[in-house]
Order: C-alpha cells, then structure tokens, then sequence
C-alpha cells in the first residue's frame, strides 16, 4: 500500500513529431518542470504505406463471427537480437526522449493499407486501417516496468492518454488498447522496457462481450455492471487495495492464475484521461501489481498488462480498468493454454481466486505516491 507522500514540481508534457523516410511516424516525449516556449510547427506525417508484396489486411471468421488480423510480415520481426533497436546506435535510432512512442516497423494495422481485396462468401475482408505503435518507456535499457520510478509511470499514464486521443481522431478507430508482453513465455522479443498499443477499427471480441455484457446488465437490473462487480469485492478477501479513486483485486471469476484487475472506481470515467489525483493512484497501483507478482515467485513475472479505456461506442458504464494476466501457476510452473482453453474458450482456474489474492496480498508492496501533476500535450 502506499504510505509515504512526496512532492514532484509540476511538470509539462511536450511531443516533438519526426517522420522517417519509410514513412513511419515518430513522437518522442519530455518533461518539464517549466512550461516549454511554443515550437515550430510539426510536419504532419504521411500515412505509412505497406510494401505491395505483405498482406496487410483484417480477414472475417465465419464461425466466431469476429475479424482476424493477417500480418505478412510480423514473423520477420528480430527475436531478442544482439543489439537492441531502442538504445544509442540501434536499429530505430531514436532521438533523445523520456517516452518514445512510433509506428511498429511490424505493423498489423496501419493507415494507409492499400486497396480491399475480395473473398468468397461466407468470408470476407476489409482493409487493415488501423495503428500499431511501441511505446518504449525509457531510454534505459534495464529494468522493466516493475522497477520504474512511480513518476516515470505516471508520466507514460499521460503518454497512453496523448496516445488514445490522438488515434480516435481517426473516424473509423472503434477501440485504442495499450498492453504490454512480459517476458519471452507471453510472446515479448525484446528485453528494452516498451510495450505496444493498438487502434483497432472494430471492436475485439472480448470488448465486444464486455460491452454487451454491460448492457444487458443495465437493461436487467438498471445499475452499471463495472459498479456492482467493485461492490461485491469491496469487503471481500480478494481486495488488495481500496482507494479513493481506484480499486485492486483478484476478481471472483479470475481465469488466470493470480489475474488482477485495476479499475477506476469513478463512475463515467471512461478515458486514459485522467485527472491529477486519478491518474497518480492509477499509476501507483499499475506499479504495485507489477511489482507485487514480481515478488510473488521472487523473479520477474511472465505475462500480460492490458489496459482497456472505453470503445468509442460505449457508454457511461464503461469504466476504465487495467488486466494483469499472469501466465506463472507456481515458481518454476506456466499455465499454458492447452486444448480445453484454446479449443473452446473455456479457461481451468488452477486456484481460488481467494487462495491467489490471500498469496499476492502477502507480498503487494508500500509505494511512494508522487504528487505531481502532468498537463497533457497541447492539441
């Protein structure tokens, strides 16, 4: 639980746009404690165009009724190469920065994805419009997100906000999903601290279900789903942190050995778009989770962190919450997705929820809050 408070002066974000030659867009972000004087302005980028020869296009199952997304090129993508992309000299050659968030080099959605090809009925196809970004966090090569400072993860909570933003003022962008892969069992290829974000223009099949979800709640029982399932953990053993702003808990139907939910407690607080005190307790609860399945096998936690601000259809009973999926049942152990959850979707919970959050509760760490405020770049 935090305990100590100190004082961060107020700090001022800046986004610095480049464009590469490959038509790949670039921001690099920084902070200041002083406001910075006005810059020149940016050159809008071009939409980044895909080489004629990948596919680059979303692909309709008939029988889950839900889009596949066809990559030509993402099994190119380097595996833990010798030298990183991200640090001086690497492959990205990325420019003095505190957060970097560019155009992935393997995208599976992208602006510009060329012309709609034909399929035969019952499938179909539509173009891959859309953004893949990385996001690296630092220009550290070591560490991970566990081991960031509190500060530097309310400062990328600000970056995700920019980032949401400036995506949905693509029409046709439906959902904006930042999340990270953590370590080489959850599909992570590079070891520098970055994780990904994706704007999709349709809606995922698990939004999708969270969304109908949410409805059919409301119709049946007229209160907000989100709101119902924080009261139900509210006084339960599978709470890990009840704040003002934000809850953390291992949630009753968990599906993932210690999955832990971050969730927003306000209701109508839809967006990664934050304010001060909001986004300071998010930041420090995404970090305490992290840190506390680090600690739970006393080695790095493999696994995913997905962040789910709302879809652009979704309502006021849309709150914004975080999913940590870890993928480690045991020290030495993975849960791994075998034919029952693969095959059917139906996923074998190892544990009680209650078990897994008494354990993770044992080792949820004290954190520094910083009170800083981050005024988001300019529009």
């Amino acid at each position: 639980m935090p305990t100590a408070l100190h004082r961060l002066p107020v700090e001022h974000m800046t986004r610095q746009a480049t464009q590469r030659s490959d038509g790949r867009h670039f921001d690099y972000y920084s902070f200041a404690t002083a406001r910075p004087r006005p810059a020149t302005a940016a050159i809008e980028p071009e939409p980044i165009q895909t080489a004629p020869d990948r596919v680059r296009e979303l692909r309709w199952h008939p029988l889950l009724e839900t889009w596949n997304l066809v990559a030509g090129d993402r099994h190119l993508r380097p595996t833990m190469p010798e030298g990183c992309p991200f640090c001086p000299g690497g492959a990205e050659e990325l420019e003095s920065f505190a957060v970097a968030a560019f155009d992935n080099r393997f995208p599976a959605l992208v602006a510009d994805p060329g012309p709609q090809q034909s399929a035969a009925f019952p499938a179909a196809r539509r173009p891959a419009r859309g953004a893949a970004e990385v996001i690296v966090y630092s220009p550290v090569h070591e560490g991970r997100f566990a081991t960031l400072s509190p500060d530097a993860v309310l400062r990328l909570v600000q970056v995700w906000a920019d980032r949401e933003r400036l995506a949905f003022g693509d029409p046709e962008v439906e959902f904006v999903f930042p999340f990270e892969n953590r370590g080489e069992d959850a599909g992570n290829t590079l070891s520098h601290p970055h994780g990904q974000l994706f704007a999709f223009p349709f809606l995922p099949p698990r939004v999708q279900d969270k969304l109908d979800a949410a409805r059919s709640f409301r119709e049946r029982h007229h209160d907000c789903l989100m709101c119902a399932v924080q009261r139900m953990e509210a006084t339960g053993a599978r709470m890990l942190y009840a704040g003002q702003q934000v809850n953390v808990y291992v949630p009753d139907f968990a599906r993932f050995p210690f999955e832990t939910h971050v969730t927003l407690i306000a209701h109508g607080q839809r967006s990664l778009t934050l304010s001060d005190a909001a986004a300071r307790e998010f930041a420090a609860c995404l970090l305490a989770v992290s840190q506390a399945l680090d600690n739970l096998f006393s080695q790095p936690m493999p696994g995913m962190m997905c962040l789910f601000p709302a879809p652009r259809q979704a309502g006021d009973d849309w709150h914004l919450h975080a999913e940590f999926l870890p993928l480690m049942r045991t020290a030495g152990r993975l849960k791994r997705l075998a034919a029952v959850e693969s095959g059917t979707g139906a996923m074998v919970v190892d544990e009680s929820p209650e078990v897994m959050a008494g354990t993770l509760a044992a080792v949820f760490p004290d954190l520094p809050w910083p009170e800083i405020t981050v005024q988001r770049a300019d529009d």
